[in-house]
């Protein structure tokens, strides 16, 4: 309908910007759609790298020790301190000027030392060469632990390091690792490097972020080395009074301060502001403090530029939180490296991870394909899904346009792609465990056509472990069977879960003795926790185990100490449900208790959370593949709240649009809706319970489905078959729009006008890909318009 505005809903790729070409205020994606990889020594030739400060960012974060069946030195997340990192220098505005930083920040991919010994030689001028090394991994005095190129740890010994860094023209080395102060003083004496920053302990991955934004800002500004390097360690103290994210890591040091005070004091803040002075004071600078950067001999560029050389995926939250899976990634990089199938898959129950992991070996694998990368799930609409579906994603990874019209020639044509021995690219096709059997025949007979030995390209699928002939056929040689985290990862994802949410003030310190104790400083060591208090520790160890170890019981379960703020009601709960007989079941009945909780005026004094809370998630089962903020209140209320700055709104939708955020803040927090790239989301088995147990009114569902076709339908209106491609390359706008004219055309009340104007159009723009669907479509239209 024209009255009805239709709020932005398209997908949250990242921004196309071509290589070469002005970049203000964006985020280069190397070897994205249609583009080649770059490594970090071929970047200094782009034409526009001479405008900016450079920096090389080394975010080593591996898999495994460097023996099987060993942990990392220190577990990192790569994508979290990539974020954090890139996030700080875009925070890092003029406070007079307001005008970003303009650096160029490279992340070396993947991180081996022959790769960053190639980065270090590369720039053949001064004004192309890297003039500032971050490095973010585990660090000792014999030097760095970097990656090998399957993800393993290796150590790079320190005389490689100054042999490497003699040979740049590197002005600035902050080593952000732990125990670095040696390694910087070598740096500085023995490689000539003139400021080199070393820690006397680790940085812990919250204060990246904090260091980044403060460090760069100031180097930016033309601030000396040791400037900058004070502005740091101020915004650090800081931090850890204002911060959350911080003060989660100070903790532990604050009730231990207050047990040793006989009475407390009133305020806390001078404890956090302690902990941060401390923390501050392990950042030792070597060298000359009044090291500065030379400006760009060109004008500069308008705003930073960063090339992530990573692969476009569609859920890059899920990627940076995910947790453990060493050797099964591992593997999956071996398999890769050397392939002897084409396609490999990744089986286990609803909410063991298999996306997550899936997602992640694309981000960290996708160089190998130069980060050509192909996703298509199944989820959410196992009915639609086709063929032309995966001819689609192909298609937009390689940037090939509108495919040919004839169903043949379009699979020639995308098999011709995936064949092509210098152009490789990894096919990421996800939970097909609801395909049916002539789907999944189809997809397994086109699978069978990709020869590794001749192109290259390779497929990774994700299913639950149920038969699903002749895809399992295709797996069974090349496939890992996910079942529960290991008792370290599944502590260090409790942790994180408290600390996001911020409930760690819920978390009892109980008492630990004997073996338990030995137990649990074993785990928090293989955990990079043993910083934490053991008995804290152990109360976080008994949620892991009381949810079986599973990613979403865990999950699920701090989202309820979250909702609830009761810690041994939901240790009950956990105990009460029994996963370890059937998780699935398990997983459930806990979204179920957890709705019960929303409910409760006992356990959810928010009026409004209570009274709108099961409404937004009902909405939210609607849509296909969540939902923008906008996209979802409009579909819960009829009311369209634009986004973007709050001043630009009338005073009346600036507190509707601030309300409803509460609102789905209140959700995310307990973990009933995801949060990522600016959408809304509903794990699969939290769907689940919603349909079987908390289902919409009959007068609701109909509002909603209604609001989501006037919504989504539009959309149709602006492509033919000639611009289907364009169309396609949207994740969300297809599948929406779909099946809201599905809903529809099985609905005898549908508006008459709705399936007249859209059915027709909708029809000619899917009858290449979905010719069953757009069949039905046109009788619906054509019955519409007697």
């Amino acid at each position: 309908m024209s009255d009805v505005p239709s709020p932005h809903i398209g997908g949250t790729a990242p921004a196309d910007v071509a290589v070469g070409g002005d970049v203000v205020h964006s985020v280069i994606v190397t070897g994205g759609y249609g583009r080649g990889y770059l490594t970090a020594a071929q970047a200094t030739a782009l034409p526009q790298f001479r405008r900016y400060l450079r920096l090389l960012a080394v975010i080593a974060a591996p898999a495994t020790g460097l023996q099987e069946g060993t942990p990392p030195s220190a577990p990192l997340n790569v994508w979290a301190v990539w974020r954090g990192l890139t996030g700080g220098i875009q925070q890092a505005a003029d406070a007079v000027t307001g005008d970003i930083p303009a650096w160029a920040v490279v992340r070396l991919a993947p991180p081996t030392p022959d790769q960053f010994r190639a980065a270090l030689a590369a720039g053949s001028a001064e004004e192309t060469a890297y003039q500032v090394v971050h490095c973010v991994c585990h660090g000792s005095p014999d030097g760095l632990a970097l990656e090998t190129d399957v993800g393993r740890e290796t150590l790079m010994p320190t005389d490689d390091l100054v042999a490497a860094f003699r040979r740049s023209r590197v002005r600035i080395a902050f080593l952000s690792a732990c125990q670095t102060l040696t390694l910087a003083e070598a740096l500085h004496g023995e490689a000539g490097i003139p400021c080199a920053v070393g820690t006397t302990e680790s940085i812990y991955d919250a204060e990246s972020a904090v260091l980044a934004r403060a460090f760069y800002g100031a180097l930016a500004r033309s601030a000396t080395a040791g400037e900058a390097l004070e502005e740091a360690q101020a915004a650090l103290v800081d931090g850890y009074v204002s911060d959350d994210t911080l003060r989660a890591v100070a903790y532990p040091y604050v009730v231990a301060s207050l047990k040793q005070m006989k009475s407390p004091p009133p305020d806390l803040a001078h404890l956090y502001r302690r902990f941060g002075e401390e923390r501050a004071a392990i950042l030792h600078l070597v060298g000359d403090p009044n090291t500065r950067l030379a400006s760009p001999q060109e004008q500069r560029g308008a705003g930073p530029l960063f090339l992530a050389a990573q692969p476009p995926l569609p859920d890059w939250d899920m990627v940076s939180r995910f947790v453990g899976r060493g050797e099964e990634r591992v593997t999956l990089a071996t398999w890769m490296r050397s392939p002897r199938h084409a396609v490999f898959g990744l089986t286990g129950e609803g909410g063991i991870g298999k996306t997550a992991l899936a997602l992640i070996a694309a981000a960290r694998e996708g160089y190998r394909f130069g980060n050509r990368v192909a996703f298509v799930t199944a989820r959410d609409r196992a009915e639609q899904f086709s063929l032309e579906d995966v001819y689609s994603a192909v298609a937009a990874a390689y940037g090939m346009g509108p495919l040919p019209q004839e169903p043949r020639q379009r699979e020639l044509a995308v098999l011709a792609a995936l064949n092509d021995p210098a152009r490789p690219c990894l096919l990421v096709l996800d939970n097909l465990e609801d395909l049916s059997q002539a789907q999944a025949a189809r997809l397994a007979a086109f699978l069978r056509r990709i020869n590794p030995q001749s192109g290259r390209s390779l497929a990774l699928v994700t299913l639950r472990p149920h038969e699903k002939p002749p895809l399992d056929e295709l797996i069974r040689a090349t496939h890992i069977r996910l079942t529960d985290l290991a008792p370290p990862d599944a502590l260090r994802l409790a942790f994180n879960e408290v600390v996001e949410k911020g409930v760690w003030g819920q978390v009892p310190e109980r008492w630990v003795g004997g073996r338990e104790r030995e137990r649990v400083e074993a785990l928090a060591r293989f955990a990079a926790l043993e910083r934490m208090p053991v008995g804290w520790l152990a109360s976080l160890l008994d949620l892991a185990e009381a949810a079986a170890l599973h990613p979403e019981m865990i999950r699920l379960g701090v989202g309820k100490v979250f909702g609830t703020r009761d810690w041994e009601d939901t240790l009950f709960v956990l105990r009460e449900l029994e996963p370890q007989r059937d998780v699935q079941e398990a997983v459930g009945r806990l979204a179920g208790r957890m709705v019960e909780d929303l409910l409760d005026a006992a356990r959810t004094p928010d009026e409004r959370l209570r009274r709108e809370g099961l409404r937004a998630l009902q909405a939210l089962a609607v849509f296909v593949g969540g939902g923008t903020r906008r996209a979802l209140q409009y579909v819960v209320s009829g009311e369209d709240v634009p986004g973007g700055a709050l001043r630009g709104l009338a005073p009346e939708q600036r507190r509707a649009r601030l309300a409803f955020e509460d609102l789905l803040d209140g959700l995310v927090g307990r973990n009933l809706a995801r949060r990522y790239d600016g959408r809304y989301d509903l794990h699969p088995l939290f769907r689940a319970c919603l349909r079987d147990l908390y289902p919409p009114t009959p007068e609701d569902d109909v509002a909603f489905r209604l609001r989501h076709a006037r919504l989504f339908l539009p959309e149709a209106g602006q492509y033919g078959v000639d611009n289907i491609a364009q169309w396609a390359g949207d994740t969300y706008d297809l599948p929406n729009a779909m099946a809201a004219m599905d809903w529809l055309c099985g609905w005898d009340g549908a508006p008459v006008e709705l399936v007249s104007t859209y059915g027709h159009r909708l029809s000619v723009v899917a009858r290449v890909r979905h010719p069953k669907q757009a069949v039905a479509w046109l009788r619906s239209t054509l019955k519409a318009d007697e």
